[in-house]
């Protein structure tokens, strides 16, 4: 799937994010700040595509490591909803059953499970959950949080990585979820207007990577070759070239 295509496939599901003045989140360590209303030099070195994405008033908070390593720019981002999100055991056994309904759905792949349960942020139960998405181009690991802020809004975490560098990631991934602030217990379950599955952030986590390793790979592909030039030595130079013999 192309990055342009995955970007028209995903951007379906989503809805603006609400003003959310009692969560606040924290940008992992060493990555970039692309949060709505950051500076115009943030993006300094970036693809278009992400300035519009992170600026297009669906994502609370966005980061994302430019570093580029590995050929894939691991990333963070917050969406927050209006509607309440009470996490109970039967409410965690049934999001783990729709994930691997749902999620492949608005991945474009296959969808496997790592990790799930209920975990803690600032004593509040939450949602904990990480998976493997696969892509003809890389395998992914994400880790997501689902995170209630009392009966008016809750939030969703994502964070995204390479299969192969989630494990140093993950230090600086569950640090920048723990600093999460408001989050708060509902005592009901009401998704509002948008629904369960229509403002996850996994998709995006997996998005951003691809649209820029398919980028730079046009890059350099658009990129010509250098032309060599004939090499002179001593025993040509000055010389005609020396005529074809007859056949």
């Amino acid at each position: 799937m192309t990055a342009r295509a995955l970007v028209l496939a995903l951007c379906l599901f989503w809805l603006p994010a609400q003003a959310s003045p009692e969560f606040r989140f924290r940008i992992p360590e060493g990555f970039r700040d692309l949060s709505p209303g950051v500076p115009a030099e943030s993006f300094d070195g970036l693809p278009d595509t992400i300035r519009t994405e992170t600026q297009s008033g669906k994502y609370a908070a966005f980061g994302m490591d430019v570093s580029d390593e590995d050929g894939f720019y691991e990333n963070f981002n917050a969406v927050v909803q209006t509607g309440a999100l009470r996490v109970t055991e039967d409410f965690a056994s049934e999001h783990k059953a729709k994930l691997l309904e749902e999620y492949p759905k608005l991945l474009g792949g296959p969808v496997s499970i790592v990790e799930h349960g209920i975990g803690s942020l600032g004593g509040i139960p939450v949602v904990r959950v990480v998976f493997d998405v696969k892509s003809p181009d890389l395998s992914m690991r994400q880790l997501q949080y689902l995170v209630p802020g009392g009966n008016e809004q809750w939030a969703i975490l994502t964070y995204a990585a390479t299969s192969s560098t989630f494990d140093r990631y993950r230090p600086l991934f569950e640090a920048s979820a723990a600093a999460t602030v408001g989050a708060r217990e509902a005592k009901l379950v009401d998704f509002g207007r948008a629904g369960m599955w229509g403002v996850y952030g996994a998709g995006i986590g997996s998005l951003v990577g691809l649209i820029l390793q398919l980028s730079k790979k046009r890059q350099k592909a658009a990129k010509p070759a250098p032309q060599r030039m004939p090499t002179r030595t001593k025993t040509n130079v000055g010389r005609p070239p020396r005529p074809l013999g007859r056949r």
